[in-house]
């Protein structure tokens, strides 16, 4: 039986959420991350499917329901296997404010320290271009 998928949107301009992505893509063994850019024209179809401007940051598509901030990176975490799975749940124990706070700090200086990668549209390989959308 195939793993439930879900879909990431995640800033396509941004060297952290690259970072982020190629993360997910190693841990990710069962395969169940599609990844998608939020200037992608195909996340612009969802965001008007849910008639809400969503915030630039990464988001988890659930089926109908999004995980947002630092929420997303819980339920990645989370699902990504053992080790990962503890450093998830130990995060979610933390307060959602205090942990979209320091998300938020991490975020508003993102562009300065991860600097937008010369390869933002890298060729993916063959055995990947599945999980991109």
């Amino acid at each position: 039986m195939k793993p439930k998928t879900y879909l990431v949107a995640y800033d396509g301009h941004c060297g952290l959420c690259h970072g982020w992505v190629k993360f997910v893509l190693k841990h990710d063994k069962k395969a169940q991350f599609q990844f998608t850019p939020l200037q992608s024209e195909y996340f612009k179809g969802i965001a008007k499917k849910h008639k809400k401007p969503f915030p630039d940051s990464i988001i988890v598509f659930d089926n109908e329901q999004f995980h947002l901030r630092s929420s997303a990176v819980v339920f990645i975490l989370r699902r990504l296997g053992f080790g990962w799975k503890l450093v998830g749940s130990a995060l979610w124990i933390i307060p959602k404010f205090l942990r979209d706070w320091g998300y938020s700090l991490v975020a508003g200086v993102r562009r300065k320290i991860w600097k937008t990668p010369d390869d933002t549209c890298p060729i993916v390989p063959k055995e990947l271009r599945d999980r991109f959308l």
